[in-house]
């Protein structure tokens, strides 16, 4: 993972960390620093950048149909107003507001903030391990060898070498018929046969308003999809 923070005012701060296997604790170090220089030298491709404004549209679409604020987040947007100087708005004029700032954000905007907080300067490595692999870990020169080779490798753009098909299905399946229906008293659920065999138990709920939850199973398989706003 890596991430920013502007948890000191004048002075932003990079993150990054990594989960290494015990027989590849070198390694590891090694292609997380490589990764890193990835994205500070090349950024992110325009199929990521526009993946990742797809899912942020559709999370602030949701939020903004909730009623209720989060006490946290108001908290931290407070903390915001006093020490950064943010203008406090309304949900509906920052959700507006984030709109029109995402859609001016590219590949080349991105990756020039990036490369602003990945500068080489003053740098902290924190490893833990447990103390049976105390004997594996690396020097702090080791360490510092490692971010030199990273800085100086020639890396290459990153290349997704898996095409993802944006459809799916060549053709769409022929529709279903309901063949029965049946009410189960008990537990408040209709029970519907298909044609083509399927049990389908449905049942409403007031634990989220707007939302609609399908699971699916059978022998060797387990589907769960969760969709907002059902109508």
């Amino acid at each position: 993972s890596m991430s920013f923070s502007d948890l000191l005012l004048h002075n932003g701060l990079s993150f990054g960390g990594a989960v290494l296997y015990e027989d590849h604790i070198h390694a590891g170090i090694a292609k997380f620093l490589e990764e890193q220089q990835r994205i500070v030298r090349y950024g992110f491709t325009k199929m990521e950048i526009a993946d990742f404004k797809k899912q942020y549209r559709a999370q602030l679409e949701r939020s903004s149909s909730g009623h209720t604020v989060n006490a946290n987040l108001m908290l931290l947007q407070l903390k915001d107003v006093f020490f950064t100087g943010e203008v406090l708005m309304d949900r509906q004029t920052k959700r507006e507001y984030t709109l029109d700032i995402l859609g001016q954000i590219d590949s080349a905007a991105l990756q020039q903030h990036v490369a602003q907080y990945f500068k080489p300067g003053n740098t902290v490595v924190l490893l833990s391990a447990p103390e049976r692999l105390q004997a594996q870990l690396p020097t702090q020169a080791q360490l510092a060898r490692y971010f030199s080779a990273a800085a100086m490798a020639p890396v290459q753009p990153w290349r997704d070498s898996i095409e993802v098909p944006t459809v799916l299905l060549e053709k769409d399946p022929q529709p279903g018929q309901v063949t029965h229906k049946t009410y189960i008293e008990a537990i408040d659920a209709h029970k519907w046969t298909l044609s083509n065999g399927a049990q389908v138990y449905i049942k409403q709920s007031s634990a989220r308003k707007n939302h609609l939850q399908l699971t699916g199973f059978r022998k060797g398989g387990l589907l769960s999809v969760e969709i907002g706003r059902a109508s």
